[in-house]
C-alpha cells in the first residue's frame, strides 16, 4: 500500500516551502483537517488513490490558485467524457472529449445524483472554485457522480449512469484564414509550440500585412511560453508604444531550481530556438538554493518598446475566456495595453499571480504542479482570482454552443470601427 501520510506530508512541505505564493498565504492552509481524514481512512482501511486524490485537491483549493495543478497518471482522476458549463441553474455540455461518450454537446445537466444544480452549487464552492457562476469548475463533480439527469433537446429527460475514461490530450490547433480581403482569423489554442506558430506566421506573412483587420481567438489558450506569442507584438502595438510589465520574483530553491531546468529543457528539446528557454536555465542555475530572486522586466526588453512596426492590421479584436490561462492570460494583460487592440469575451482564467511551474512525481501515480515565481503586486494582497477583464464583456449563453456569438459580435465592432475611419 501506498505511503499516503508521507506523500501528503511531502506535498504539504512543497506548499511551505518551495510554492512561489508561501510568504503572501501563511496561515491560509489547515493540513491537520486533511492529515486526520486520511489517517481516520486508512485505520479503517477505507483509503484509496481515488480518496486520496481528493483529499489533496480539497487541501490544495485553501490557496486559491488556478496554477495549482494536480493530476493522477497524467489527468484528473476522473474523466466524465466531456465538459461542462453553467448557465443560471443548470449545466451545459459545450464540448465531448471521447467518441466513446454517447452525450451530445448541448444536453442540459438538471441534477447530478438527484440533487438541483442551484443546491449542489451552494453545498460545493470550494470544489467548483468560484462563486461566479460561468467560472466554476463542475467536471470534478460529474465525474465523481453516480448518475445525471440530462434535458435533451427535444425536452425529454434522460437518466444517464456516469462512466468515466482515460483522460487523453487534445492536439492543439494554430489557424490563420482570411475571412474576407479585409479580415484575417487566427486561432491559437495554447503557446506551448513557438516553432509552429513562427513557422504559421511566416506561412500567411502576406496576408498578415495585407489585411487591415484581425480578429485573434485565445478563448481555449492553455498558456505555454510567453516567447511563442512575441513576434505578433510587433503587429499589435503602434509605432512608439510600450509594454509595461511588473517585476517577478523567482523563488530560487534547490528543489524548484533542478526540478524547473530538468523541466525546461524536455519542454524545448524539439524547439529550433532555445535562446530564451537557455537564458532562463542559466540564471536559475546561478541564483540556485537563494531564495526568492528578483527579475526585473527588463529581461524580455526585446519587445518592451516598438519602434518598427507594420502598417497592417489597423484593428484588432481579441476573443478570450475564463479558459484563456497562464501565457494566455500574461498575453491579454500585454495586449489590452496596445491602442488597436480591443479585448472581447469573458474574463480570462486569473492565474498570473504566481507562475513559472514546475512538477513533482508523488509516488508513481501522482502529480503535482505548482507555480515557482510570483508578481511583485501580490506582496501588496493585490491577486487576480476573477480574471483579466475584457474591454467588452460578453456573458456566456446557452445559445454559444450553436452560435459564434463571440466572433458575430466581433465582426460587427469592426464593421463600426471602419465605418468610423472611412
Amino acid at each position: 500500500m501506498r505511503d499516503y501520510v508521507s506523500m501528503f506530508n511531502q506535498i504539504v512541505e512543497i506548499m511551505r516551502n518551495d510554492y512561489g505564493g508561501k510568504d503572501e498565504k501563511i496561515g491560509w492552509d489547515n493540513p491537520e483537517i486533511f492529515l486526520d481524514q486520511i489517517i481516520n481512512l486508512l485505520t479503517s482501511n477505507q483509503l484509496h488513490d481515488e480518496g486520496f486524490y481528493s483529499i489533496v485537491d480539497d487541501y490544495l483549493s485553501d490557496f486559491k490558485d488556478g496554477h495549482l495543478i494536480w493530476l493522477a497518471n497524467g489527468g484528473p482522476i476522473k474523466n466524465c467524457g466531456f465538459r461542462v458549463r453553467r448557465y443560471k441553474n443548470s449545466l451545459y455540455v459545450i464540448d465531448v472529449l471521447t467518441e466513446e461518450s454517447n452525450v451530445k454537446k448541448g444536453w442540459q445537466i438538471i441534477e447530478i445524483n438527484g440533487k438541483n444544480i442551484e443546491l449542489l452549487g451552494k453545498d460545493n464552492i470550494r470544489k467548483l472554485k468560484s462563486d461566479v457562476l460561468e467560472r466554476q469548475k463542475w467536471n470534478s463533480l460529474i465525474s465523481s457522480a453516480n448518475t445525471v439527469t440530462f434535458q435533451l433537446n427535444n425536452g425529454e429527460k434522460l437518466y444517464y449512469d456516469v462512466h468515466n475514461y482515460k483522460f487523453k490530450r487534445r492536439e492543439s490547433k494554430y489557424e490563420m484564414k482570411n475571412l474576407n480581403d479585409k479580415i484575417l482569423y487566427m486561432c491559437f489554442e495554447d503557446f506551448a509550440n513557438p516553432d509552429a506558430i513562427l513557422k504559421l506566421m511566416t506561412k500567411n506573412r502576406k496576408a498578415m500585412e495585407q489585411t487591415p483587420n484581425w480578429i485573434i481567438d485565445v478563448r481555449n489558450n492553455g498558456g505555454g511560453s510567453d516567447d511563442a506569442y512575441y513576434p505578433l507584438l510587433p503587429y499589435l502595438f503602434s509605432k512608439g508604444e510600450k509594454r509595461k510589465s511588473e517585476d517577478l520574483f523567482y523563488l530560487m530553491t534547490e528543489r524548484n531550481c533542478d526540478t524547473r531546468v530538468e523541466l525546461l529543457k524536455a519542454y524545448s528539446a524539439n524547439w529550433e530556438s532555445k535562446e530564451d528557454v537557455e537564458k532562463y536555465i542559466k540564471l536559475m542555475e546561478t541564483n540556485r538554493g537563494k531564495g526568492f530572486v528578483k527579475i526585473d522586466s527588463t529581461l524580455d526588453s526585446i519587445m518592451q518598446s516598438f519602434n518598427k512596426t507594420t502598417v497592417n492590421p489597423k484593428h484588432v479584436i481579441v476573443i478570450t475566456d475564463t479558459y484563456c490561462g497562464s501565457s494566455g492570460d500574461q498575453f491579454i494583460y500585454d495586449v489590452k495595453q496596445a491602442s488597436k487592440v480591443t479585448v472581447m469575451g469573458r474574463p480570462t482564467a486569473g492565474v498570473l499571480d504566481y507562475s513559472n511551474l514546475t512538477s513533482i512525481k508523488i509516488d508513481e501515480v501522482f502529480q503535482l504542479m505548482y507555480p515557482t515565481s510570483k508578481m511583485a503586486s501580490v506582496m501588496k494582497k493585490q491577486f487576480t482570482y476573477n480574471g483579466i477583464e475584457p474591454d467588452i464583456y460578453i456573458p456566456w449563453t446557452p445559445e454559444h454552443i450553436e452560435k459564434d456569438l463571440d466572433l458575430e459580435e466581433a465582426l460587427k465592432i469592426l464593421d463600426r470601427l471602419n465605418e468610423i475611419v472611412v
